[in-house]
């Protein structure tokens, strides 16, 4: 049983000192999906498991533990070059990609225990990229990102190829999804990433891997997260409207939508979750203002009127198809009201077609985070058989990079159950050879 906030420290120390260094681990790794664990955890457990000198205690302190303190030992015994480079690199990882440590309100550095200058060293290096990976897609890095997205210091000065790798390995991270706001008080860092994802959209290079960066991060961000506008944002979309595509990225970057190109789909995105703005009235009052009609010329402002909250009725909603095809769908997605309406949601399920369930699936679990009691089930046969044979998406390179050093922690953890295992053995032998040697002969 893992240790809790009930038991006295002494007791807890004394069992875990007391226990196989594989059950220690397995302990720490158990207490990662209690992400307040840090508020409890008695620093005073981690430092004594930190004296036993157990490799495999060792790796999971850093992969687990909540300790400031000894996070930075590891840190520092990991960003060595002497001794075990492999086992180095792992405890690197381990605290690089710890939930736990970096998600402490108050810390010096901008990514808990590590130095930002390493951070920003990480961020601008040419190979070796797993720290940085690790880093980005860390969900304790709310801060962190924060900072990032806002080109806030230390980050305001990133070569824009960095740059650009560094958010758009983001869009992994759950972080961005995440608001811890509640009668205490709000959630600062998740405002800051709001603020910081709206002004990505305005600000990254109207270039092929800007658009790419742009598209992803905006893909699997709650639209409640993404910030809103206090003024007509039609100049973001004019601006990212200039852009034109290569023949080569149009072969080798597709999206969901298979009636839209890259660049037409993330247009669509950008008007179904920023269609609308509040002003300011002479009265001095806010007012909020919807942007496009069914019949504007623009697609992109009809696609911003597909996804507003006011009601959409299955009439439009084919007439919209009908002239739009998957850019209504895509613009259709982003409309709640349509996910709680049976018919409407049976209509648009019937409507989906190619990578666009996976978009569907993603914004029935945003709703189902935010409502518990909706339903997750299709409410078609066209929805259910969808969901039957969608089949699991390949590994991206960025999947593939981060399996490879989750295999690469769970190789070290097991190498050092199997040593520890090992030199149990030989202890027992050794003490029966002793005992043989010098049993008493009557």
């Amino acid at each position: 049983m893992a240790w809790d906030n009930k038991t006295p420290t002494s007791v807890t120390t004394a069992r875990l000192l007391n226990s196989p260094a594989i059950v220690v681990y397995e302990e720490l790794k158990s207490l990662v999906a209690d992400t307040d664990a840090y508020m409890w955890r008695d620093d005073k457990i981690e430092e004594a498991l930190l004296q036993r000198n157990d490799p495999l205690v060792t790796l999971g302190l850093a992969q687990y533990g909540a300790s400031d303190k000894v996070s930075a030992i590891l840190y520092k015994r990991g960003s060595t070059t002497t001794g075990d480079v492999n086992f180095n690199k792992a405890l690197r990882l381990g605290v690089l990609g710890n939930s736990l440590v970096h998600r402490r309100i108050f810390s010096k550095h901008t990514f808990g225990v590590v130095p930002d200058e390493d951070v920003l060293a990480f961020i601008n290096t040419e190979e070796g990229t797993d720290e940085l990976h690790a880093i980005v897609t860390n969900s304790g890095a709310k801060k962190f990102l924060a900072k990032l997205y806002n080109a806030e210091k230390p980050y305001d000065n990133i070569p824009e190829e960095k740059y650009l790798r560094a958010v758009f390995w983001s869009h992994r991270n759950p972080a961005i999804n995440e608001d811890d706001s509640s009668v205490d008080g709000p959630d600062m860092d998740a405002w800051g990433v709001q603020k910081g994802i709206k002004r990505l959209m305005q600000m990254l290079p109207v270039t092929e891997q800007g658009l790419q960066t742009a598209y992803w991060l905006l893909q699997v961000v709650d639209p409640r997260r993404v910030g809103s506008f206090d003024e007509d944002p039609t100049p973001m979309f004019k601006r990212w409207q200039t852009l034109q595509l290569s023949d080569d990225f149009k072969k080798y970057h597709e999206g969901n939508a298979p009636g839209l190109d890259l660049k037409e789909e993330f247009l669509v995105m950008l008007a179904a979750v920023y269609g609308w703005y509040s002003a300011k009235t002479p009265d001095n009052k806010t007012k909020i203002i919807y942007m496009g009609s069914a019949d504007n010329p623009d697609l992109f402002l009809r696609c911003a009127w597909y996804s507003d909250e006011r009601k959409l009725t299955p009439e439009q909603m084919q007439a919209g198809y009908d002239r739009d095809g998957d850019a209504f769908v895509v613009a259709a997605l982003y409309n709640d009201t349509v996910f709680w309406d049976v018919k409407k949601r049976a209509m648009l399920e019937g409507l989906i077609s190619g990578r666009l369930i996976h978009r569907y699936k993603r914004r029935c679990n945003q709703i189902k985070k935010k409502h518990p009691e909706f339903d997750l089930a299709p409410v078609s046969e066209q929805g259910a058989a969808l969901l039957e044979d969608d089949e699991a998406p390949q590994p991206t390179e960025d999947q593939k990079r981060l399996e490879r050093v989750e295999i690469m922690l769970a190789a070290t953890a097991k190498q050092l159950q199997s040593v520890y295992k090992v030199l149990t053995w030989v202890l027992i032998l050794v003490i029966v050879a002793l005992v043989i040697v010098w049993h008493p002969r009557f």
